[in-house]
């Protein structure tokens, strides 16, 4: 039986916005500049990418929105919902961040180009499979846009990922 890992992250083909454009989670290094979200202050700001990581996955989740964009990540990455706060399809109290169930129907802050919007989940499928995974981590608001929709970092710098066997770059 193989080892899968418990790090909460994102397909490699997953978008990260960042000052220079949208950039492949899986071409992020430590010392790119991300955008990432002061929720404290309701501004988009910048993070330096301190630590970036990958991990076996066997499930993961497929969620559909409004303008038909989709986001494929692990059942308990939280992403942020207006109203909810982080939410995930499998609710956790992991990386000291407790997380509210997402549901269809949920609006979610998203960075489209230069201007923040809103996306409405559509549909959410889990699907089954053999996937390598990606997350980032750094900077002070632990968050990133991923697909356009703001994420969490699950506070990555924190995790002994030597212990956990998980293949990680850092600053």
């Amino acid at each position: 039986m193989k080892k899968y890992n418990r790090i909460i992250c994102f397909k490699g083909n997953t978008t990260i916005n960042t000052p220079e454009g949208l950039k492949k989670i899986k071409d992020i290094n430590p010392g790119d500049i991300v955008y990432s979200f002061n929720l404290d202050l309701n501004i988009r700001t910048t993070s330096i990418v301190k630590r970036v990581a990958n991990s076996k996955h066997n499930k993961i989740c497929k969620i559909s929105f409004n303008d038909n964009s989709i986001l494929e990540m692990t059942l308990d990455h939280p992403i942020w919902v207006i109203g909810k706060g982080w939410a995930s399809i499998s609710q956790n109290e992991r990386y000291n961040l407790i997380t509210e169930k997402l549901n269809i129907g949920d609006k979610c802050l998203s960075l489209n180009s230069e201007n923040m919007t809103i996306k409405t989940v559509k549909n959410i499928e889990i699907i089954y499979g053999e996937f390598t995974m990606y997350n980032i981590s750094g900077g002070n608001h632990n968050n990133y846009f991923a697909n356009g929709i703001l994420a969490h970092d699950e506070n990555m710098l924190s995790l002994d990922l030597i212990r956990e066997n998980i293949q990680y770059s850092e600053v």
